[in-house]
């Protein structure tokens, strides 16, 4: 997995670059941390689908499930009669008292349904973390005029 993102990041930037920066996502603290949050994403994820199902609802990951951001995880569900915005809102008390699940908002799509779920702490983002993800245009390095400064709350 780490080669794929190297290949992928020599070809966005100048080979001496892509080191440093696959260097910097490699270093322990950050894929310790990277794996303990989405570890700790994954659980809040399950204990949600738990949650909602107990309250008679069809609570079935989106195909995309969750996406980690700084301040908390963007959990996505297929849309399904039983699962709706209405629904749900109707729950985020008991979600909160009942199970410990603290829903900031409820972010509906097409076709889906996301609780956007606040951490405990905030998490601090490695830069060459979010660069090694990135994906980056075909022109790049030669005339790549994108630039990765930080993540979005929305879609990490």
């Amino acid at each position: 997995m780490v080669s794929d993102k190297l290949g992928a990041i020599q070809s966005a930037f100048p080979v001496p670059v892509a080191k440093f920066i696959a260097k910097a996502a490699q270093r322990p603290r950050a894929r310790e941390d990277a794996e303990a949050v989405a570890a700790e994403a994954n659980d809040m994820a399950s204990a949600i689908q738990n949650a909602l199902t107990q309250y008679g609802m069809e609570a079935r990951f989106h195909s995309d499930p969750f996406t980690i951001t700084p301040n908390g995880t963007l959990v996505r569900f297929k849309g399904h009669k039983t699962l709706t915005e209405k629904s749900v809102r109707a729950r985020l008390s008991e979600l909160h008292t009942t199970h410990g699940i603290d829903v900031v908002y409820l972010r509906p799509g097409k076709g889906w349904l996301g609780l956007f779920v606040s951490a405990e702490k905030r998490r601090t983002v490695h830069l060459a973390n979010l660069w090694m993800e990135a994906n980056w245009r075909e022109t790049a390095p030669m005339s790549n005029a994108s630039i990765l400064l930080g993540g979005r709350e929305d879609d990490g």
